[in-house]
């Protein structure tokens, strides 16, 4: 079950960006693809210490989030595959869940606040992150047991970790 496109996007930074000279995320992008247009959503919070952060991660094969679908309450994130790997990450929000498969050299998946998400490196994976705006480490909470659906906890523990 998808999550709405104000909740979550996914697609390939080099396909998307093609008819923009590469931005594929920007305040001029059309609202229809959610989370891309940036229009609108800058906002100053009160416990943001900048106004983004970066970070570049090669996880090797079987590394996964040990925590239960963290989320951020007030940063919305982007990650990206560099070059060859093959990463799977599952978000929950609202009772719903999807599975995000990030392969192809680009592939990318931007969240909001208050999505949960859960990652596991099935092959070695670089991984680029955005995280706007830069906040304390008191913004990531983990997503309550109950919140998260059945069916995504067993998905995870049957066919992810074994």
């Amino acid at each position: 079950m998808k999550l709405p496109t104000d909740l979550l996007v996914t697609g390939n930074a080099y396909a998307d960006g093609a008819p923009r000279g590469g931005w594929f995320v920007a305040r001029f992008i059309d609202p229809e693809h959610g989370l891309r247009c940036r229009l609108g959503r800058h906002g100053v919070f009160e416990q943001a210490q900048g106004d983004f952060e970066l970070k570049l991660f090669s996880h090797p094969a079987g590394h996964h989030e040990a925590k239960s679908f963290p989320f951020n309450q007030t940063a919305t994130t982007m990650s990206m595959l560099i070059g060859n790997g093959r990463f799977e990450i599952y978000f929950c929000a609202g009772g719903k869940w999807q599975h995000v498969l990030l392969q192809n050299d680009g592939d990318y998946v931007i969240w909001a606040p208050g999505v949960g998400h859960r990652w596991f490196a099935r092959q070695a994976s670089s991984i680029f992150t955005v995280r706007c705006p830069a906040v304390d480490v008191t913004d990531q909470a983990e997503t309550p047991t109950h919140l998260i659906p059945t069916d995504l906890l067993l998905h995870w523990d049957k066919y992810v970790l074994h």
